[in-house]
């Protein structure tokens, strides 16, 4: 990441603001000025966060899933399987089902159940929603 300097965030660490309630106040010009700096730090990290189906912890994700995903150039099932390391046949066997019908999902010649494709989320720990 480039040295770059992050002025609102570097106030927001060095600096004490009014605290209330257990909630700290920050000027509403100060806070849209900070988020726009943290997106910009969040894009440059190369991160993209999904939500995980199961237990709701959040999970950082590579850009090039990220850009994938918009891109619709890949099936969401073989990506995520890919990118967590599963071969079709131990996917298959975590959801029950073949590895013919795992091919067959990634290459869009079936869609599968929502039975099934809920089974694949939560195998390979992702979101159903991310996944379809």
């Amino acid at each position: 990441m480039e040295d770059q300097e992050y002025p609102l965030v570097d106030k927001l660490l060095k600096e004490e603001y009014e605290k209330s309630d257990g909630f700290i106040k920050i000027p509403m010009d100060v806070f849209k000025n900070m988020k726009t700096e943290l997106y910009i730090l969040k894009a440059q990290s190369g991160l993209y966060d999904l939500t995980v189906a199961k237990d709701k912890q959040r999970s950082s994700y590579p850009l090039e899933i990220r850009e994938a995903i918009s891109a619709r150039s890949e099936n969401r099932v073989k990506l995520f399987r890919q990118y967590r390391k599963i071969s079709q046949r131990a996917l298959a066997e975590k959801v029950g089902v073949s590895k013919t019908m795992i091919c067959h999902i990634e290459s869009g010649r079936r869609q599968g159940s929502s039975r099934t494709l809920q089974s694949i989320a939560n195998a390979l720990m992702v979101d159903l929603n991310d996944l379809i």
